[in-house]
């Protein structure tokens, strides 16, 4: 604070604030301090410290000048007129402490970045004069060991002078080391001289050194230079020779060979020398013995094809050396043979991966391994794939982060992984139901190892006629069960033995447990498996084959098919394929005939359960209960031992169902036509156009009643009729109009 007058306190608004408030008091005697007017400085920038204090010093004495010749009058009683930019109390007031400060706080920035400057400065400097200090010792340290006679003998007059002038530098400590101001120009020395005048003296006192080996120290000089540069080419990169293309590429596989460990190397080694026989290389039987050697042999026969295949691409374009044999031939030959062994999985995963990315997203993944679990499961499994399915979707979800709503991706070595772990999972989870389903069911231990494997099955089976789940079922449940397991047949003298066994009254008071259902099915398949032995070694027979021939598996479909095993079931042979694919698991490519009347066990069984399935289709579509499917049955039964039945067969079995219609041949026939095209009994998908009678008969050429010929052995085989398109015809015939 401060008091004026005595009269009136005003407080002090800054320290650093410069503002004249005198001319609030009026009448006061005391003349405020005159300020002199502001000259502008000049427009142009200062290059260099030395022209900014001559510029400063200028303008303020510019400034001087103007205002001693132009003085304001002052007289007592008045005051100075008010500038415009001048503020009264009350607007420096309002406007605050920032515009009474902001002209000290400029004049502290301006003096800090002065003294940084000055430090920059001092900085510079003393880093030129440490490294001049440090040329001058190492000139110095040159030029110590050399006499001063001798040096200005043999140098000449210029190169001396700049030796002296060195020395001098160096030896002198005199010399002022003061760079500023207060020395002239030409006496200061720059870090440029310093160093060109070390690097002659270095080469001077080489030079001198190969002149004068006689000396000691110079050769002392001399053996170590020599050594350094010595040591320094050894630690340099060796450079490669300038070799042509063939033989760049013979040390690049060279060196990629010497990489591979060394026990590989002998290994591979070792097989090259017993298979070429005292040969640079191998030819291609050569290359197929060292391929032996190490165990790279194909079990089947594609994987063997794939082996070929690289072995005649390889020896090509020449015999195959020992680089040749390891860096080429074996991962191919592995590549292929990884490919090989797993030919299903890469022709899925390459279908899902449209785009041919490489990678699966989660969902395509998740498709793909259900498909795969489709192709190792059998029909039989279908139900219990069901039961897995979501709990392993569940675990892959926990356990891989792959979901149907994830992102992650999935390339197809993770893919194989997934595939393998998916089959060892679902074995696992069969074989537990295996064993939960023997230990429910307390079968005998012979009866157990007997039918391993197939006893949860034959549990659903058995369990779907029992649905209170009691344990124990009727007569007629039992052979219902029977026909839906695909043990017993619908037609033949056993299926009618089984009828007439189960049909009396004394068997319908009787009631069955999951095991005389267990037996039932294991006397069956023994008397089956006897009726065809007996088939098998006719056809042995009529071939002239011994009984320890193979058969090919390939061959096993067309077998079944002559042999009628199947005709109830299945239409023609590309459907006894299919089954023959979905049942075998063995990877052998030829059987005996034990072993191909197993498989054929299992393609019929499989067989007859799909066309118990169907049948069950018709009859739900067609509105026809359980009792009416098994009279139909007995009725279709009587009139086939072989399973289907023919326009004939078809005309009788409507007469005697329907006696009170008229049914003739034409209608049978548009039965036929209607039945046909269904779809549920048909394995083509498009129906067989029937050849029409022609009123007329012209005369035809040989090729023309051949084709007729063949049209109407068509026909004949598209009119035979299974049960299951019996039982859809009787279905339409009974529907109301």
């Amino acid at each position: 604070k401060f008091q004026r007058s005595g009269s009136l306190k005003v407080p002090a608004l800054h320290s650093n604030a410069s503002m004249d408030l005198d001319w609030l008091w009026e009448g006061s005697a005391v003349k405020p301090r005159p300020r002199p007017p502001k000259v502008s400085p000049p427009k142009s920038r200062c290059r260099s410290r030395k022209f900014a204090a001559r510029s400063a010093r200028s303008a303020r004495s510019a400034r001087s000048e103007h205002w001693d010749g132009t003085e304001t009058e002052w007289t007592e009683g008045s005051r100075l007129a008010r500038k415009p930019w001048r503020k009264t109390l009350a607007e420096a007031l309002a406007a605050g402490s920032q515009v009474l400060s902001w002209r000290g706080d400029t004049s502290k920035s301006m003096q800090l970045a002065n003294e940084a400057s000055r430090e920059l400065g001092h900085h510079y400097r003393d880093c030129v004069l440490a490294k001049a200090a440090h040329d001058r010792r190492r000139a110095a340290k040159w030029a110590r060991g050399k006499g001063r006679g001798e040096e200005g003998a043999q140098m000449g007059p210029r190169n001396s002078v700049i030796v002296d002038a060195v020395r001098k530098s160096v030896t002198e400590p005199g010399l002022p080391l003061d760079l500023g101001t207060n020395l002239p120009m030409e006496k200061r020395f720059s870090l440029q001289t310093a160093s060109a005048r070390a690097s002659i003296t270095r080469r001077m006192s080489l030079m001198k050194s190969e002149e004068r080996p006689e000396s000691k120290d110079s050769a002392r000089r001399h053996s170590l230079q020599l050594h350094s540069m010595e040591r320094r080419k050894s630690q340099q990169p060796t450079k490669m020779m300038k070799y042509n293309r063939l033989q760049r590429l013979l040390a690049a596989k060279q060196a990629e060979f010497d990489a591979i460990p060394p026990h590989q190397q002998e290994r591979l080694r070792t097989a090259f020398n017993r298979a070429r026989e005292d040969k640079p290389s191998l030819n291609a039987g050569q290359l197929r013995q060292a391929l032996t050697e190490i165990k790279l042999t194909g079990r089947m026969t594609h994987e063997k094809e794939a082996i070929q295949e690289v072995i005649r691409e390889s020896v090509a374009a020449g015999q195959v050396d020992l680089l040749d044999f390891a860096l080429q031939v074996i991962p191919r030959v592995e590549q292929k043979l990884f490919e090989a062994k797993s030919p299903k999985l890469l022709t899925l995963f390459q279908k899902l991966d449209a785009v041919g990315t490489g990678a699966l997203s989660s969902t395509d993944c998740i498709e793909a391994l259900r498909r795969h679990a489709d192709s190792f499961s059998t029909i039989l499994d279908g139900d219990l794939m069901d039961q897995f399915w979501p709990i392993y979707v569940k675990e892959l979800g926990q356990m891989r982060k792959i979901s149907k709503n994830s992102d992650e991706t999935v390339d197809f070595i993770l893919f194989q992984t997934l595939a393998s772990e998916l089959q060892d999972k679902f074995t696992y989870f069969q074989t537990q139901m295996e064993e939960r389903a023997a230990k429910s069911a307390n079968l005998p231990p012979n009866l157990e190892a007997a039918h391993f494997g197939e006893i949860a099955l034959m549990m659903r089976f058995f369990r779907r006629y029992d649905p209170a789940s009691r344990g124990v079922v009727s007569a007629e449940q039992l052979v219902l069960a029977l026909m839906d397991s695909g043990t017993l047949p619908v037609v033949g003298r056993l299926h009618h033995h089984m009828m007439s066994s189960y049909a009396n009254q004394a068997c319908k008071l009787i009631v069955f447990r999951f095991q005389d259902f267990i037996e039932q099915v294991h006397t069956l398949r023994k008397e089956e498996n006897a009726v065809r032995e007996a088939a098998f070694k006719s056809w042995y027979t009529i071939h002239k084959w011994p009984d320890d021939t193979k058969i090919h598996i390939t061959d096993m479909a067309q077998l079944i098919m002559d042999l009628s095993l199947v005709a109830d079931s299945c239409r023609n042979v590309s459907d006894v394929r299919l089954l023959v694919d979905d049942v075998q698991r063995d990877p052998s490519e030829s059987l005996y005939m034990e072993a191909a009347i197993k498989l054929t066990e299992k393609v019929v069984e499989t067989a007859r359960v799909q066309a118990r399935r169907r049948e069950a289709m018709v009859a739900d579509q067609v509105n026809f209960s359980t009792e009416q499917v098994l009279s139909l049955r007995s009725s279709f039964s009587e009139m086939t031992h072989s399973g289907v039945i023919g326009p004939d067969d078809l005309h009788d079995l409507l007469t005697e169902l329907f006696p009170d219609h008229e049914i003739d041949d034409n209608f049978v026939q548009d039965l036929l036509d209607a039945a046909l095209p269904s779809g549920y009994f048909q394995s083509g998908s498009k129906p067989i156009v029937r050849p029409k009678r022609e009123e007329t008969i012209t005369k035809k050429s040989a090729q023309a009643q051949e084709e007729e010929a063949q049209a109407h052995r068509r026909a004949l085989e598209e009119s035979i009729l299974r049960f299951d398109g019996f039982l859809w015809i009787v279905g339409h015939l009974l529907k109301p109009v």
